[in-house]
Parts: C-alpha cells; sequence; structure tokens
C-alpha cells in the first residue's frame, strides 16, 4: 500500500483546535467564554486550510463556539472550498 493510500472502510479525521484568540494573548481561561480570533488565529487557520488542500473531506466540522466556527471558516475559505 502506498502512502496516502486508504484500505476500503477506513476514515481518517484530522482534529483542530482553534485559532488563537484575545484571551489567549492575554492568558486568560476561555471556557463558555468565547473571544475572537486574533490576526495570527485567523492567519493559522488559514495556513492550516491552504495545507490541507489537496485532502478530499467528506466533511467538516466544528463547535457552535464563535472561535471554532471562525477557526473552521477560514480553513475551508483557504482551501477553496469555504
Amino acid at each position: 500500500m502506498e502512502a496516502g493510500e486508504r484500505r476500503s472502510g477506513e476514515m481518517t479525521f484530522y482534529v483542530v483546535r482553534h485559532g488563537q484568540t484575545l484571551f489567549n494573548v492575554m492568558g486568560k481561561v476561555q471556557g463558555w467564554c468565547d473571544t475572537p480570533l486574533t490576526d495570527e488565529g485567523v492567519r493559522a487557520a488559514q495556513s492550516l486550510g491552504r495545507g490541507l488542500a489537496e485532502v478530499d473531506f467528506s466533511a467538516a466540522y466544528s463547535s457552535d463556539s464563535g472561535r471554532a466556527v471562525h477557526t473552521l471558516d477560514e480553513l475551508l475559505r483557504a482551501r477553496g472550498s469555504g
């Protein structure tokens, strides 16, 4: 089997943490509080999206927190599927 080749019925999951947020920069715990992504957080999500541009996704999911949704949106837009 060659690199990148999958056997029938196999599935690969890509788990991604949200991009850097304002509270991350301030050293605060976020928990249920939701702060926006920083410019660096947006750039990191876009960079990851470009890095995954050749991966064929069946679906993409995030939690309902704004920071996670924004990270996924930026990632998908950067790979051309958002």
